[in-house]
């Protein structure tokens, strides 16, 4: 900002300095028979009509300069390169020699990213398309195209901006790699095949219904009382129900830069997405728990495409806050104490920590058949990573399962039985 109004300043002090000089020139310079003349004044008066036309040409180009942009789609998968182009169309007979154009993509937060800038020149009624390809490396909502416009005068003396107010939006879907095994709770794979199919298929077979607590079954709530009631109201059986697995994502990440962060971020909501496949795969029943951006607790029992685009829409950014570290913790912590949630909890973690490590020992002692996913940072490796996941060791103790990860790739085809 500090740049263009010294910019600007210099231009307007030229401007004078000229004008200046022509009026010295026409008062000074010659007898006074010559300046009494037209040709004495004409310099002057050129300077002045040529900043006129110039300030002219570049309200007129402004206007007859449209632009059209395109993408190819709307949503694709991390990784993934999307094509944009942009056509401009000088729908004037003026000559536009000097247009920059810049081009954009955002990051999660909405904040700029990566620009590119681009000069054209656009004869009469000329059109003109400049590609541009987005690399989209994170899970996400990005927006990405045409940022802004500047149309720059035959003399560089003025200039006309145009702000881009609508952008494309795209979605970055998680890329999701396929696990080679994982053993659950025996228990829960009886109760999924034998119990599960009698006790909810009869909606009318149940002891009595008390208030939704984090971890309940989607299956065993109660829609109609629910509906009526206004509250989630979860049906409690004779025997106790725990079929299948419950997958928490915990959004607390704390990396040494932003894209540290969103790389740890991939891994966590990509584990979470194989783990849930694996556990589904066969046909046990499963949730995926997380907190969205709203603080709103979420429990997703189908991923397909339009489940997978709405999560992605409302899933909370990489954050260090203490805030959202403690509320991970005290969810895990409802999910090993309620004895109606699924028997196997698998969290997919950046955190290895003691008070995680210790909140997935307390599940383990209530019973229940925990497993870590633990994401770290991909340059910590040898000592470095012995270090960060030395308080891993402590399940080990307790016989608790757990694979280290630096990218949801490490799980492909990975036995973690």
């Amino acid at each position: 900002m500090v740049t263009l109004t010294r910019r600007k300043i210099i231009k307007a002090a030229i401007c004078v300095l000229i004008l200046a000089a022509c009026l010295f020139m026409a008062l000074v310079i010659g007898d006074d028979e010559h300046r009494a003349t037209a040709l004495g004044w004409m310099p002057l008066f050129s300077v002045i009509v040529l900043i006129a036309l110039a300030f002219t040409y570049v309200s007129v180009a402004q206007r007859s300069l449209r632009f059209y942009e395109t993408a190819d789609t709307t949503y694709c998968t991390r990784g993934d390169s999307v094509p944009f182009s942009v056509e401009f169309e000088n729908r004037s007979l003026l000559v536009l020699l000097n247009v920059s154009v810049e081009l954009f993509v955002s990051d999660v937060n909405g904040d700029v990213a990566q620009a590119s800038t681009t000069s054209l020149t656009l004869g009469p009624h000329a059109k003109c398309e400049v590609p541009f390809n987005v690399p989209l490396e994170h899970v996400g909502m990005f927006q990405a195209g045409l940022r802004r416009i500047v149309i720059t005068d035959f003399l560089g003396l003025f200039e006309r901006k145009t702000v881009v107010e609508k952008t494309s939006h795209i979605c970055v879907m998680p890329r999701v790699p396929k696990l080679g095994s994982l053993e659950f709770s025996d228990d829960s794979e009886v109760e999924n095949f034998k119990i599960l199919k009698t006790a909810l298929a009869d909606s009318l077979d149940y002891a009595y219904v008390r208030d939704y607590e984090p971890g309940d079954p989607l299956k065993t709530i109660h829609w109609k009382l629910s509906a009526r009631s206004g509250q989630y109201l979860t049906r409690l059986f004779e025997k106790t129900i725990s079929p299948g697995v419950i997958v928490v994502m915990d959004f607390h990440v704390s990396g040494q830069d932003v894209d540290e962060s969103m790389e740890l971020r991939d891994a966590v909501i990509e584990s979470a997405l194989c783990v849930a496949d694996y556990a589904r795969s066969k046909g046990l029943d499963t949730e995926i728990c997380y907190t969205n951006r709203f603080g709103e607790r979420r429990n997703l029992g189908a991923w397909d495409e339009a489940a997978l685009l709405n999560l992605v829409a409302e899933m909370p950014q990489a954050t260090g806050d203490e805030l959202v570290k403690q509320q991970t913790i005290e969810h895990v912590q409802q999910i090993a104490l309620n004895r109606q949630a699924q028997n196997n909890v698998v969290v997919c973690t950046a955190n290895v920590g003691t008070d995680m490590v210790g909140t997935v020992i307390m599940a383990r002692q209530s019973r229940k058949n925990p497993f870590m996913v633990c994401a770290v940072p991909h340059r910590l490796v040898d000592r470095d990573l012995e270090r960060h996941v030395v308080q891993l060791g402590a399940l080990d103790d307790y016989r608790i399962g757990y694979q280290v990860i630096s990218a949801s790739d490490d799980l492909q085809g990975r036995d973690l039985s």
